[in-house]
């Protein structure tokens, strides 16, 4: 049995997916299976993945999303760990070496996350623990390791599949992934795993995240076409973490104050769309969650005239 199970979902991907399954093969660790699911491609993905042979264990699927595809992935996997990769990204030589380094210092933990950088399409570099501010605790060290790690996954917000590795048992046993999500899919997972164990987090970039201009969106992009949609999925997850057993005041605390950022975020988009009776009603759960001036502001604004409620939101996003 191999000792990690890596999963790669695509999804019409035929211009990406080889480079990121040669990056899987270029590991200096190599006591893996790869998993690769095509979600219904209708380009030459198939004949790519297909070349590769023995290689790469393939599953073909109707089109269910990226959620469906990687459970399915899980499903059949035989590894210890699990680890994520897109198929438009990339892992350096010695992503797997680093994180079993880190499995074999601390092998009671539920899961290991690696830094990773964005590359931008114009070439631009952005370190992810930088972005999220997780680095600053770092204080010199390569690794942290965090006892109870849900409430630093909750403030550190966004991370990435892509970059984490998970013992498969846990995986399970969290429920995988929500498949009625299409955002913070992610976020939900490495959250309800954060609750089974503890996590390390090691500072060393080893995962290139590609954003791309093409005519797959990406989740930002995405973002911004469905509207309320990412806010209700974030609320979801927050929602329902909060009401998870056992919880101390810290995570408690954490939880609620990013669902109430959220609630403030899903209010400024209710009132650039004139919609400030259901903003102010969004706006008091924010207020409800986190006695927040913010909040309390923007809940005064939605009696304002909707011009000027709307420049005072237009106005602080741009600030």
């Amino acid at each position: 049995m191999p000792l990690i199970s890596v999963i790669i979902p695509t999804y019409n991907r035929e211009g990406f997916v080889g480079k990121a399954i040669d990056s899987v093969m270029r590991q200096s660790f190599t006591d893996f299976e790869l998993i690769v699911i095509d979600d219904g491609s209708t380009d030459g993905t198939r004949q790519i993945l297909e070349a590769y042979g023995a290689d790469v264990k393939c599953i073909f699927q109707e089109n269910t999303g990226v959620s469906s595809a990687r459970n399915a992935g899980i499903r059949v996997a035989q590894g210890t760990w699990v680890a994520f990769l897109d198929s438009d990204d990339e892992w350096t030589e010695d992503y797997l070496s680093c994180q079993m380094e880190q499995i074999k210092k601390f092998p009671k933990a539920a899961a290991h996350i690696a830094n990773a950088v964005t590359i931008l399409p114009n070439g631009g570099r952005s370190s992810l623990f930088v972005e999220t501010g997780l680095l600053d605790r770092f204080n010199a060290k390569p690794c942290l390791i965090v006892e109870r790690p849900l409430s630093t996954i909750v403030a550190h917000a966004p991370w990435f599949l892509q970059s984490t590795i998970m013992r498969r048992d846990i995986l399970l046993n969290a429920g995988l992934l929500d498949e009625e999500l299409s955002i913070a899919e992610d976020l939900d997972l490495v959250a309800r795993v954060a609750l089974r164990g503890p996590f390390t987090f090691c500072r060393k970039e080893l995962v290139e995240v590609y954003r791309r201009e093409e005519s797959l969106v990406n989740l930002g992009a995405q973002s911004l076409k469905r509207g309320t949609y990412r806010y209700d999925a974030f609320g979801k997850v927050y929602a329902n973490l909060l009401g998870s057993p056992g919880l101390n005041r810290e995570e408690k605390a954490a939880i609620a104050i990013a669902l109430s950022n959220t609630k403030r975020a899903l209010g400024n988009v209710l009132v650039i769309a004139d919609r400030n009776a259901e903003a102010r009603q969004v706006y008091k759960q924010a207020l409800s969650l986190d006695l927040s001036v913010r909040s309390l502001i923007k809940v005064m604004g939605t009696f304002l005239p909707p011009i000027v409620s709307r420049l005072l939101v237009r106005k602080a996003r741009s600030g």
